[in-house]
């Protein structure tokens, strides 16, 4: 919450008519649930990468806990933005790949 300053009240707005909404996307991180439907509705996001990687820092700097969140994450953005049976495996299926993409250097090299 603490990257949308003055705007969390919008943010959190998402929670009003279901609480469960105020979890994190997953344990142990900062990131709220509500943090998905609003990038997408209000920041136009469009893929799972886009909130992973640049909405909420998951994808790059907490990467246990990025492909932890995104089944959840992709549910939250599917609803809004009306991804079918179709799209939902794909958009986690292009996550994948590019976090695999991301960390391939570093397996090679043995850093964790």
């Amino acid at each position: 919450m603490r990257t949308y300053g003055i705007e969390h009240a919008k943010v959190l707005a998402y929670a009003l008519h279901d609480k469960r909404l105020l979890e994190p996307l997953t344990a142990g991180t900062a990131v709220l649930r509500p943090e998905a439907p609003y990038a997408a509705e209000e920041e136009i996001a469009v893929t799972l990468e886009e909130i992973l990687a640049r909405r909420t820092d998951l994808m790059l700097f907490d990467r246990g806990r990025g492909p932890d969140a995104a089944p959840l994450v992709t549910r939250l953005m599917g609803s809004v933005l009306g991804w079918g049976w179709r799209a939902r495996p794909e958009q986690l299926r292009r996550y994948r790949e590019a976090v695999a993409a991301m960390t391939a250097f570093a397996r090679q090299k043995g850093v964790s």
